[in-house]
């Protein structure tokens, strides 16, 4: 099955995939007014469907707030715009390349709790993102943008392989950085030393809305230094006094 044409999505309708795999083509437009964009395998029973994953290199326009229910990848190709929120109500991943802007101030994408975005290294995004879910900046570990505010309700994970420009995830905000649940910082492999410093966040501002720091553990003598945290993105381990 593929599918390279235009599809209009009004309020309270849902556009269906439900052969897997299916193949969506560049030259695919999905125009998003209120419906919901979904994948699912065929199911007895409507209401208990299962989702699979979809590849989307096409163009999708958000005109008022919509749903995109699938494990989603936007290729290097896919554009979206938004007017209105779009709900991601599935574990997604952008890759550079993949280009997300508003055309209008409530253009935003939302991931819901107990799903992920993943922002690959060297991707760009111009669209506000609202994280209840999971929060992955490039995972690889590398850097993400973002051209606008990012709200932390659920977890922001940062990756650190050493403390090594390169090594460690970096997220860029233009704006605001809201946080009220989790920033976690996870080493694969990196064994904190005294002097070593992550510059994890760039952003205009970092709000604190009662969020917490979960950090690696550090050997004994040593500390984490959050003095640089909430003005500058960096944390330091230091020899405690």
């Amino acid at each position: 099955q593929s599918f390279g044409g235009t599809a209009n999505v009004g309020e309270d309708w849902t556009m269906v995939f439900f052969i897997d795999p299916v193949t969506i083509l560049p030259s695919a437009i999905v125009n998003l007014d209120g419906g919901t964009f979904r994948s699912t395998v065929n199911a007895p029973d409507i209401f208990e469907l299962e989702q699979f994953s979809l590849d989307f290199p096409g163009i999708i326009n958000v005109i008022s707030t919509s749903d995109l229910v699938a494990d989603t990848t936007f290729n290097a190709t896919a554009q979206a715009v938004l007017a209105g929120n779009l709900d991601l109500v599935g574990d997604t991943v952008i890759e550079p390349g993949a280009t997300f802007t508003k055309s209008a101030p409530d253009g935003q994408i939302t991931v819901p709790d107990d799903y992920s975005l993943l922002l690959k290294n060297a991707s760009e995004i111009a669209v506000d993102v609202i994280a209840s879910g999971t929060l992955r900046p490039a995972n690889g570990p590398g850097t993400a943008a973002v051209d606008g505010d990012v709200f932390v309700g659920g977890t922001l994970e940062l990756e650190a392989r050493a403390a090594t420009p390169g090594l460690y995830d970096l997220l860029q905000v233009t704006g605001n950085i809201e946080a009220r649940g989790v920033i976690a910082v996870i080493s694969t492999g990196w064994v904190p030393q005294a002097g070593d410093a992550l510059d994890l966040l760039d952003f205009g501002a970092f709000i604190d809305l009662g969020y917490t720091l979960d950090l690696p553990e550090l050997d004994e003598g040593l500390t984490w230094d959050l003095s640089a945290f909430e003005t500058e993105g960096v944390l330091r381990v230091v020899a405690e006094c």
